[in-house]
């Protein structure tokens, strides 16, 4: 955990522990026990025996455990060997160790924001820029 993290509130819920509420942790959360609801950290790191079920978002997120229902990670959801991820996760670096598993809707937030075509509908055509006003064509001769 880097110095800037440490200065932030944290929040452990330890192995053992049933929590059921609305969190906002500015620091990181690490989730032991069982945790269902809303939760918005920093960084969230669910340990091998951790659950998670509810809505998450988090800056960088390390999944030992398990989490159910929607997983929203701006920059790096790491998900270990242990660790299982279900329902719709987004993220915006991905990486699985050999064994991690995700089921469900699960993109890059690049391809969320991306428009995509209506069903039976053609992607629009590419626009290409226009000639140069000296008359030559683009692109080598």
């Amino acid at each position: 955990m880097n110095d800037s993290v440490k200065n932030k509130g944290n929040i452990v819920l330890g192995e053992g522990v049933r929590a059921v509420g609305s969190f906002s942790v500015p620091g990181t959360a690490l989730i032991e026990g069982f945790f269902e609801g809303d939760l918005t950290a920093d960084e969230l790191m669910i340990g091998r025996h951790g659950q998670l079920l509810g809505r998450v978002h988090a800056r960088q997120a390390e999944i030992l455990g398990e989490t159910r229902q929607d997983l929203h990670v701006t920059g790096k959801l790491i998900v270990r060997s242990t660790g299982r991820v279900h329902g719709a996760a987004r993220y915006g670096e991905l990486e699985v160790e050999r064994g991690g598993a995700l089921q469900g809707s699960i993109k890059p937030l690049a391809a969320v924001d991306a428009p995509t075509p209506l069903a039976g509908q053609a992607p629009a055509p590419l626009e290409l820029p226009a000639a140069p006003a000296h008359g030559k064509p683009l692109g080598p001769t």
